[in-house]
């Protein structure tokens, strides 16, 4: 952590800067909060039009503090923010927290401030959180409340191993509530607002290298750097800690307008997850399941496959379970007989030693000293077995005496078997607070119902399968740095030419600009069959413009030329036709790679194409560069994935020739600077050993 960064979250003497006498304003609830803290630390109040604040003497500027001061704490109105960081520049201080808003969030007006205040920091050296943020606090260790925030007048928290950072004050103080509820312990929490200067990236890092902290999660509302993120990653791996990242407010990117088909499937949050996993870290939907994870990513034990034993108090919970688990790609393996013997020594005859566990409430209705002890010896053995990963434990109406009892038995368990521990506790958060807080803070995640375990469980697989993938040899999307443009983008015929210097097998082409031209070049031998096409810098979509016909006699050809000229195609700037010599039949696959901006690697999307990929998409998204063995790895992951090999009687495809083509894409986008996205849909896969062939093609 820098310096700076260290005075921001660990200073020793703080200036309010804008106090106030009255307890009920912001300044007046900062105070309250920072002075709640540790009593070591020197507290200083400034404002020009006041000799005193309480019994508090109050300075008329930074300046004449004439002490040391690590951080200011600036609640000024916006119009006086930037002489306010001046002032403490001037004094020396090097770290400050903008609580004011009124800046870039308002307007014209309000981004010229922001501009203003950007160049006095420089100026001066002086880091800033905000403006228009809450602050921060610090729970572990030397607390620290260095907000206004009204989310922590409403009671403790339990100092914990998750640090909050987030652009939002607003989800921030939801998470805290939440996290008080759920009884999950924080180390740290940072509202960073419009991040003129610190960003939840650089905080984010900072908030890793604490030693109170094993998880970060972030709430992100935007992120121009991959880069950025990527590096955060390493520094999270290589720490032995995680991220997880809530990614909200974005908006579908140009190429759906353009209308590709894969435009629609790839709006910024679908890049950011996929690169996000790709480097080990989880992105969530919502503060429910960001907690979730942070419960699970605090977890000692991470699971390494996919089999759950589950131990239930109810039967109906452990039907739940196998039926959410089979929808989240996770199983419930049958135990060997030797576990279920031995499990039958403790459950009795009318439960269950199958897989679900159904240990039935007579476990828990015993004496009160021993309650949970059989419940967690179940759990013990039901572990045992080489395919078990990990136990998930389903409670239900255990509140009260038996519930903190219960909880006491199951704590030790994690460390116990070696494996991780899952509770779903099917009660209301309030009937039972302190046992689930006993189980999470001993590494074990408590969930309100079994569809938030599984779904937290499965996240968690899926981020722990990518992030071990890094180190693959990429081969496919690698810069040719020798390589020059390829493309000349005012020709209609990019897209086949493109095809055709990529070594991209295709069906044979001829372009023409006229009917006229078609009819000297097309004779009647009707023995060959053709695809008519309109091309035009409007005819992305040429079913709905009526400018595409297949399977036309040579005789025809013409004729086809003639009804797309007067069709709709007119008006979309038909530039002439493409005709292609119609190709055999094969399974129809998508590949498209799209650029994501300068900071981000190109995304790959391979999977079932055709027209049904608009409706009911079945595709995999991977970022550049990537091995072949993620390649093919993806590719078993599509829902279709068994159309790939034999099939009812039909032959494996030619996954070989697939991959082949996604190289030679790769390889000519990366060369190309000029191209955006080239998309082939579809491409014919034949049976193995003949080949692949790219049907229909377009660049933006």
């Amino acid at each position: 952590m820098s310096n700076h960064l260290e005075g921001l979250l660990s200073p020793r003497s703080i200036a309010i800067i804008g106090a106030s006498a009255r307890p009920a304003s912001l300044a007046g609830r900062l105070e309250r909060n920072l002075r709640a803290g540790d009593g070591e630390r020197r507290i200083h109040l400034v404002n020009p039009r006041r000799d005193s604040v309480g019994d508090h003497v109050c300075h008329p500027d930074a300046e004449s503090i004439g002490a040391p001061v690590d951080l200011a704490c600036i609640l000024v109105p916006a119009a006086q923010v930037v002489a306010a960081v001046e002032d403490c520049g001037r004094a020396g201080v090097r770290a400050a927290i903008v609580y004011s808003s009124g800046f870039g969030e308002t307007g014209d007006e309000g981004r010229e401030n922001e501009l203003a205040l950007k160049r006095v920091a420089e100026k001066y050296g002086v880091r800033l959180l905000g403006p228009n943020c809450q602050g921060f606090a610090v729970f572990s260790g030397e607390p620290l409340l260095a907000t206004f925030s009204n989310a922590f007048s409403t009671g403790t928290f339990r100092p914990g191993a998750v640090a909050y950072v987030g652009q939002s004050g607003a989800i921030g103080g939801a998470v805290l509530d939440k996290a008080r509820e759920r009884g999950i312990g924080l180390s740290l929490w940072v509202s960073t607002g419009n991040q003129l200067d610190l960003d939840v990236i650089e905080v984010a890092t900072a908030a890793l290298a604490r030693d109170d902290t094993r998880v970060v999660v972030i709430y992100l509302e935007g992120l121009s750097s991959g880069a950025d993120l990527a590096d955060l990653a390493h520094r999270a791996r290589s720490l032995g800690k995680r991220v997880i990242v809530l990614h909200v407010g974005v908006s579908e990117r140009a190429a759906q307008a353009i209308g590709s088909h894969t435009g629609a499937m790839l709006a910024p949050s679908k890049v950011l997850r996929t690169f996000a996993l790709e480097n080990g870290i989880a992105v969530v939907d919502d503060v429910d399941e960001l907690l979730d994870m942070a419960m699970i990513a605090s977890a000692p034990h991470r699971i390494k496959g996919p089999n759950l034993a589950v131990v239930t108090s109810s039967g109906g919970g452990g039907i739940i379970a196998a039926d959410h688990a089979a929808a989240h790609d996770l199983d419930l393996p049958e135990l060997p007989a030797w576990t279920q013997e031995r499990l039958a020594e403790i459950v009795p005859a009318y439960g269950s030693t199958k897989n679900p566990i159904d240990v039935t409430t007579a476990l828990f209705s015993g004496d009160l000293e021993s309650l949970g002890d059989d419940v967690a010896e179940v759990c013990r053995r039901a572990a045992e077995p080489a395919e078990v990963d990990a136990v998930l434990v389903v409670l239900t109406m255990i509140v009260g005496e038996r519930a903190e009892r219960l909880s006491r038995a199951l704590e030790s368990l994690h460390a116990d078997i070696g494996k991780p521990v899952y509770v779903a506790w099917l009660t209301s958060f309030a009937a039972n607070v302190e046992g689930r807080a006993r189980l999470i803070a001993a590494g074990t995640p408590v969930f309100g119902s079994v569809s938030s375990a599984i779904t937290a469980v499965s996240a968690d697989l899926r981020a722990g399968r990518q992030g071990a993938g890094l180190q693959q040899d990429p081969t496919i999307g690698v810069v040719d740095h020798s390589a020059g443009p390829v493309l000349d983008r005012e020709s209609p015929t990019a897209a086949v030419e493109f095809l055709d210097r990529c070594g991209v097998a295709q069906p044979g082409w001829t372009f023409v600009e006229t009917p006229e031209q078609a009819a000297s070049l097309f004779s009647s031998d009707d023995s060959l069959r053709y695809a008519v096409k309109g091309l035009g810098s409007g005819l992305e979509h040429k079913t709905e413009a009526n400018a595409v016909f297949l399977d036309v006699p040579s005789s025809e050809v013409a004729e086809r030329c003639r009804e797309i000229a007067q069709g709709p195609a007119k008006d979309r700037g038909l530039a002439g036709f493409l005709i292609q010599q119609m190709t055999d039949p094969g399974l129809e696959m998508l590949v498209s790679v799209a650029r994501q901006g300068s900071d981000f690697p190109p995304l790959l999307v391979v999977g079932f194409g055709g027209v049904s990929t608009e409706v009911d998409p079945d595709v995999v998204t991977a970022t550049l560069p990537m091995s072949d063995a993620h390649l093919r790895g993806l590719l078993t992951q599509l829902r279709g994935a068994a159309l790939l090999g034999e099939f009812r009687g039909r032959p494996a495809r030619d996954v070989d020739a697939l991959v082949e083509v996604v190289r030679s894409v790769c390889r000519g986008l990366v060369a190309d600077p000029q191209i955006q996205e080239i998309e082939l849909n579809p491409v014919m896969v034949h049976p193995a050993g003949r080949g692949a062939v790219a049907v229909d093609a377009l660049i933006l």
